[in-house]
């Protein structure tokens, strides 16, 4: 019992902990993700509303547009009694800002009162209108502590707008500001919409919150009914079979520690002549103190014969050894392979001092005096 409880029960706390580590990592990465998509969707989200909203003041720009010659006509004055298209427009805007929390006005480049006057991230938008095809500009930004969605959109000259904007540059218009000479296509200006998304990322935390709560919740609950299962299914059997184990985990233990001990004291077979000194176990080989590259079969080759220094085995005995004795009378050149270890352990392969030839017999591993 008590090797059980200081043994299994110890496994399964560092399950658990490994358990609530991956949790933990697991919800974090969750968290992270979900914050991530969540932000993709605020955007998304004011990015449509945005476009609303601008195809809205378009819709009441086009209607003032349509309606103005019938104003004139009715009115005999080309400005409508101060209902056209640019006044009513931002006279809409004017009233709807003040009505919500929402921003839009209208800007230019070169205005002509100060209220048309870009600030950076509208001057930005209209330099990108200017040097490409895009029609829309937008982004989260800060505005001191608050968190706003800016959306900015293009606004072109049309045909009904040359008899203010168009030529002669210079000319005054009916309103009395001097025409710019634009052309139909130019860039007119911009609509400006200024979005506060204070609100919707509070919201979004709060949903994060829950979201996190509900994962910590159910991840409890899954580790009580975890443990409740490891125990009945998995503690309780092991504890019946665990005393027989240890009994014989003890004897087993006993008879392998004794062997261990009596492996450990055994010299270590190694064949040593000259500078060379090679290990009949590993088949390691080492020259000067150095090891030598040796493939499997040229370790063998070496091994082979240094486990019978000064005995001389033919080509067929190595072939025999090495392979086995189906290879016998097959290609291999066992020449090949004596050349090539000759060249990596020996100074002169030409003239061996370790690896000698047995004229008309074969090879051997010559020893010192002391290993005979």
């Amino acid at each position: 019992m008590k090797y059980f409880q200081n043994g299994v029960w110890g496994r399964f706390v560092k399950f658990y902990l490994l358990a609530a580590v991956i949790a933990v990592v697991a919800l974090c990465l969750f968290l992270a993700w979900s914050y991530n998509v969540k932000g993709e969707e605020n955007v998304r989200r004011a990015l449509a509303e945005a476009r609303t909203l601008n195809t809205e003041i378009d819709a009441a720009w086009d209607y003032i547009d349509s309606v103005q010659p019938i104003l004139t006509r009715m009115s005999g004055d080309p400005l409508s009694g101060g209902v056209y298209c640019v006044v009513a427009a931002k006279d809409i805007a004017e009233r709807f800002s003040n009505n919500s929390e929402y921003s839009i006005r209208y800007v230019r480049i070169n205005p002509r009162n100060a209220e048309d006057e870009p600030d950076s991230f509208e001057r930005q938008a209209l330099d990108e209108f200017e040097r490409s095809s895009a029609a829309e500009y937008y982004g989260l930004v800060r505005e001191g502590d608050n968190a706003v969605f800016r959306y900015v959109t293009k606004l072109t000259i049309d045909s009904s707008c040359l008899s203010c904007h168009g030529e002669p540059a210079g000319e005054k218009d009916v309103a009395g500001y001097f025409k710019e000479g634009m052309s139909e296509g130019d860039v007119a200006g911009a609509v400006s919409i200024v979005m506060p998304m204070d609100e919707i990322f509070a919201q979004a935390k709060n949903d994060l919150a829950r979201t996190a709560a509900f994962f910590c919740a159910l991840m409890g609950v899954m580790g009580i009914l975890l443990a409740l299962a490891l125990r009945s299914w998995v503690a309780r059997p092991t504890m019946a079979e665990n005393n027989q184990l240890i009994q014989e985990s003890h004897t087993k233990s006993r008879i392998i520690t004794a062997a261990v001990q009596e492996l450990k004291s055994r010299p270590p077979e190694v064949f040593s002549t000259g500078d060379l000194r090679v290990n009949l176990r590993s088949g390691e080989v080492l020259l000067r103190g150095e090891k030598v590259d040796l493939t499997p079969k040229e370790s063998r080759i070496v091994v082979v014969l240094a486990s019978h220094p000064n005995e001389t085995f033919g080509k067929d005995d190595l072939v025999r050894e090495i392979w086995g004795e189906e290879y016998v009378g097959t290609s291999i050149s066992i020449s090949a392979y004596v050349r090539r270890v000759r060249s990596k352990i020996e100074d002169d392969p030409g003239n061996p001092c370790y690896i000698l030839t047995v004229r008309q017999r074969g090879y051997c591993m010559r020893a010192d005096e002391r290993e005979k």
